[in-house]
């Protein structure tokens, strides 16, 4: 019987496997979507200025 050679298994595979990964992806994750959305948030503000 034929053997084939191993791959390397995918990147995100290795995420999957891999607990401590798996939590680091997740904080990344968050912390980018949380700064966006601080950005698009201050960028929304209506410019302030003086009533007359």
């Amino acid at each position: 019987m034929e053997t084939r050679p191993q791959q390397p298994a995918p990147w995100l595979q290795q995420i999957y496997d891999n607990p401590w990964l798996l939590a680091g992806a997740a904080i990344v994750f968050f912390v980018l979507s949380y700064i966006v959305w601080g950005v698009i948030d201050l960028l929304t503000i209506p410019a302030g200025g003086t009533t007359p």
